[in-house]
């Protein structure tokens, strides 16, 4: 995730407190204490999914997920973070791959929570037990090979399992859980490209296989 999305943070009456990197119980030795599956949905965690459309850019999406989860989580209320790009995009042409819209965005909250410190934490790349001890604590941000046609047309059925997926990312999503189907690990991603994308919004990615690049990044966890 880029800095410029937790820095984007600070318009939305939040502040950036801590830039940390893997503390103590976000480490591979808890992994195998953690609850072999997990759902932030089904815990009420998990705000809709939302679509880029015109304005595509993915880590300020995945960021006001992550930062709505961390918030209900902590305090078990809802606050919808909108991602609101100063640039309107009224003007410009549909298909369009590079926007103005990127440009000096923002993220605002739709009902303000308050003043709220978020300590944002740094899962080191290749690593993903510390990635499943981080989302056994809430969603987390990650980035992963989006724009490639294994990802693209995944329709959610089953798990997304394929070794020649690309591993260059361009993309970034949120991890909201985990589990295990058919003797295959897997993530449940989170994506901002509308309902029309997986199931719902949601996919199956294998899990401990660094698929489609998803653990060839570090990562980010937040609490407040």
């Amino acid at each position: 995730m880029a800095r410029r999305s937790l820095l984007a943070l600070t318009a939305a009456a939040l502040t950036v407190a801590a830039l940390t990197t893997a503390p103590a119980g976000l480490t591979p030795a808890h992994a195998d204490d953690l609850p072999d599956s997990l759902d932030w949905r089904a815990r009420g965690a998990v705000q809709p999914v939302r679509d880029e459309g015109l304005c595509p850019d993915s880590e300020g999406y995945a960021t006001a997920a992550v930062v709505e989860s961390a918030v209900e989580i902590a305090t078990g209320q809802h606050h919808n973070y909108v991602y609101a790009p100063e640039d309107e995009p009224d003007h410009l042409t549909p298909g369009r791959n590079t926007l103005p819209c990127t440009l000096a965005s923002l993220l605002r909250p739709e009902n303000p929570p308050g003043p709220r410190k978020v300590h944002w934490t740094q899962i080191p790349a290749g690593d993903e037990n510390a990635i499943k001890a981080a989302v056994s604590q809430g969603p987390v941000v990650v980035s992963i090979a989006g724009e490639n046609s294994d990802f693209r047309s995944f329709s959610g059925e089953g798990i997304l399992d394929n070794p020649s997926c690309p591993r260059t990312i361009d993309h970034v999503v949120s991890i909201v859980g985990y589990g295990t189907q058919g003797g295959v690990d897997y993530w449940i991603v989170k994506n901002s490209w509308g309902t029309s994308w997986g199931k719902d919004g949601f996919g199956k990615i294998a899990r401990g296989k660094n698929t489609c690049g998803i653990a060839s990044a570090p990562s980010w966890s937040a609490t407040v």
